[in-house]
């Protein structure tokens, strides 16, 4: 007998032929990649231009920590906004300005501004990563969301090491501001493809009336599901694994 059940490899085929599935690979893929750019390059554009490790390693926490503590409130949010991708539009520039912001100021402004623009780099950041796993499923649909899980997975863990390496490669080469400054240019390049491409729209019709409501049911989901607290739970400690890593590492 032959089975009746679609072949894996058959899906990835009609995965990649969704409409707008690939622009939204490519431009998630370019996000992630150029984000884990500055693990490296902005440890090491700080050390350069001060020598101090310690503001090196500050700078690095200020540049994620305050999007830990907002991913709650601006995820719910974006759940609710009537036009989301001015939202995450909103945040690739902010990144922008901050890469080019902490270029100028490194070794020329006093310390503590530093830290302070990174936290201007990271605070919007739950606007696109948000948006980035809640469009995934919409785009592929209940039947092909295995595969498109798959190839999700498979690009934020390049990320992590694609992203890192070509920064060290490239500072090696051409220096670590000027790899900030390339980090910066392919952010805008990511803004304009967010910006031009309707499928980050893509949610839930069912969906939060406003952003109280989204905050609880996420929080209910989150209590009465165990895998939900595995995986979450999991995914931190991984997190802060690579965390310590991207940072310690270019100090080391």
């Amino acid at each position: 007998m032959i089975s009746a059940r679609p072949k894996p490899q058959g899906n990835f085929v009609k995965l990649l032929r969704r409409p707008r599935y690939r622009g939204f690979v490519l431009t998630v893929s370019l996000s992630r990649m150029s984000a884990n750019m500055f693990n490296t390059a902005g440890v090491l554009l700080v050390l350069s231009r001060t020598g101090s490790a310690p503001l090196a390693g500050a700078t690095a926490a200020a540049a994620v920590l305050p999007a830990a503590l907002t991913g709650p409130v601006l995820g719910a949010w974006l759940d609710v906004a009537h036009r989301r991708r001015v939202l995450i539009v909103i945040d690739q520039l902010l990144s922008v300005m901050a890469l080019l912001g902490m270029v100028a100021l490194a070794g020329h402004a006093p310390n503590w501004t530093l830290p302070a623009v990174a936290v201007l780099y990271s605070i919007t950041r739950p606007f696109s990563s948000g948006s980035f796993y809640s469009a995934l499923a919409e785009i592929a649909g209940p039947e092909l969301l295995d595969q498109a899980s798959t190839i999700e997975a498979s690009s934020l863990n390049l990320s992590f090491v694609v992203g890192p390496a070509l920064a060290g490669a490239l500072t090696g080469v051409i220096g670590p501001a000027t790899v900030v400054e390339l980090q910066a240019a392919i952010t805008l390049v990511v803004a304009v493809l967010i910006a031009i491409n309707s499928v980050f729209e893509s949610r839930p019709q069912q969906r939060a009336k406003n952003v109280s409501q989204a905050l609880r049911d996420g929080l209910r989901a989150l209590a009465r599901n165990q895998i939900l607290r595995a995986t979450g739970a999991a995914s931190a400690f991984a997190a802060f694994g690579w965390g310590l890593m991207a940072v310690g590492f270019p100090l080391y």
